[in-house]
């Protein structure tokens, strides 16, 4: 049985999302006739400018740019995550001893030194 709270919540936090994405759709729609210039001022080197482009063009490659920042950073993190777990499954892994012990009890167990 599903507490009307718990679904009056989800239907809260589903609305907000939604009014959240609205605003974003409309503040899109209210710049997309604004355009900036970048321009660079060196010294010793003549001005550099780009051509005019939208606020929304500038705004969105900026996100997806850091969204790939964002995934990029993520992966390098996991590919970290897996290698410690790689490595604490081997030194989980009980010690097998390499020496054996001679069958033979009149037989030294160390070999001479040479």
């Amino acid at each position: 049985m599903v507490d009307s709270s718990t679904s009056m919540y989800h239907f809260l936090k589903y609305l907000l999302l939604v009014l959240f994405i609205l605003i974003i759709f409309l503040f899109f729609y209210s710049n997309h006739t604004v355009t900036v210039s970048l321009v660079m001022d060196l010294p010793f080197v003549d001005d550099l400018a780009s051509r005019p482009i939208p606020v929304i063009f500038l705004i969105m490659g900026s996100f997806v740019v850091g969204i790939l920042f964002a995934a990029f950073i993520g992966a390098f993190r996991m590919a970290l995550v897996k290698e410690e777990k790689r490595r604490l499954v081997e030194l989980r892994n009980p010690v097998v001893p390499t020496y054996t012990p001679p069958a033979d009890p009149n037989t030294p167990s160390l070999p001479p030194l040479a």
